[in-house]
């Protein structure tokens, strides 16, 4: 085991994802992203098929969720037995927008409940919404400096 580096007191989660990937595994769609990031192109969008709105990844993003082990598409552990989050002893903070679109009380909830069943992983995890904050945070990002700067200050900075 790795020793503790001394310089990380704590770790943010904006808008984590919680549980494995929801990409579908769709083989047309993999080559396309394995072609493209062979070509340098790894940055061009792909649109996801099967969606109820449009909904695009980069080709080199698409590459790199199909290929990472599930320890790690699963990073909070919601259905691994050893996830990255394993790995993390310093205190944790994640958090979502109100008015975003991929989770929400439910989803930290599940997050919390995930790493507490866990042996191994973070002394602490903390957990907030940020009130009116979209996906981005767009004009709450005052809320999310604030937020951030008060976790630390009780969870990071005063253990």
């Amino acid at each position: 085991m790795k020793p503790k580096d001394q310089r990380v007191a704590g770790l943010v989660f904006a808008s984590p994802a919680i549980g494995p990937s929801t990409v579908a595994d769709d083989p047309q769609l993999l080559a396309q992203a394995k072609k493209l990031v062979a070509e340098g192109a790894g940055d061009d969008l792909l649109r996801l098929p099967h969606r109820t709105f449009p909904c695009f990844i980069s080709a080199a993003t698409h590459l790199d969720i199909s290929t990472t082990a599930r320890e790690y598409t699963d990073f909070f552990g919601t259905q691994t037995a050893n996830p990255g989050i394993t790995r993390v002893t310093c205190p944790i903070l994640a958090f979502f927008g109100s008015k975003g679109d991929i989770g929400g009380e439910k989803e930290l909830d599940l997050l919390r409940a995930s790493v507490q069943r866990l042996p191994h992983g973070p002394r602490r995890v903390g957990t907030t919404m940020i009130v009116n904050g979209d996906h981005e945070y767009v004009g709450e990002e005052a809320q999310v400096a604030q937020t951030i700067a008060r976790w630390a200050e009780a969870e990071v900075l005063e253990h």
